[in-house]
């Protein structure tokens, strides 16, 4: 009897210790999964790392919000941001490092000579306090880096108001992406990098 009694209650305590951490470790689960709510963030200099644009697929967050911008091309901010970026401008040239240079499918636009192109690049400028985004010129299979002329409306680069007649100067802050090709109607598979932000020399 007195088995009995010594096993039923060891049988009656490993029940409530298996629902006591068994509890803790649901509720543990739970806080973790809602931990990222989608809501925008603040690195520890005060920069804001926005998560409202497209599906997280491994990329770089964006440092501005893409919830107020303006599109003068195809609105890309729901596509997955797959391409890690590290925009910085000097020697001359636009550097467009990402990590999907020679990932990302090409198009059927070919430039020029014929080459393969696979994306766009693009610039965010704020004009009256809002963001507006525009691509600039197509990146070619492999390519990281555009002339820093290219980067303007004037001369047909940017052929929308208002920043068909656009120039960067000098200490104003822009944001760069590339993506897959969002300008007319040609289309690969519809991702991006983050917005990279850069102060112009």
């Amino acid at each position: 009897m007195k088995s009995i009694v010594s096993t039923t209650l060891k049988s009656v305590l490993l029940v409530c210790l298996l629902a006591v951490f068994g509890c803790e470790t649901a509720k543990d689960i739970s806080v973790d999964a809602s931990s990222d709510n989608g809501t925008d963030t603040a690195d520890e200099n005060g920069t804001e790392a926005a998560n409202d644009g497209g599906t997280d697929g491994g990329g770089g967050s964006d440092e501005i919000s893409l919830s107020g911008v303006v599109w003068l091309d195809t609105n890309v901010s729901g596509w997955s941001r797959t391409a890690t970026l590290n925009a910085s401008v000097g020697g001359g040239m636009i550097n467009l490092p990402y990590d999907k240079a020679n990932v990302w499918p090409t198009t059927s636009t070919r430039a020029s000579d014929g080459g393969p192109l696979n994306g766009n690049c693009w610039v965010f400028v704020q004009v009256n306090g809002t963001w507006h985004a525009a691509t600039f010129d197509w990146m070619r299979t492999g390519q990281t880096a555009k002339a820093a002329t290219s980067v303007r409306g004037t001369g047909g680069h940017i052929p929308h108001a208002p920043l068909n007649t656009w120039t960067p100067r000098s200490g104003e802050r822009y944001g760069f992406m590339v993506s897959t090709p969002a300008r007319g109607g040609d289309r690969t598979i519809n991702e991006r990098s983050n917005v990279s932000m850069v102060t112009w020399p």
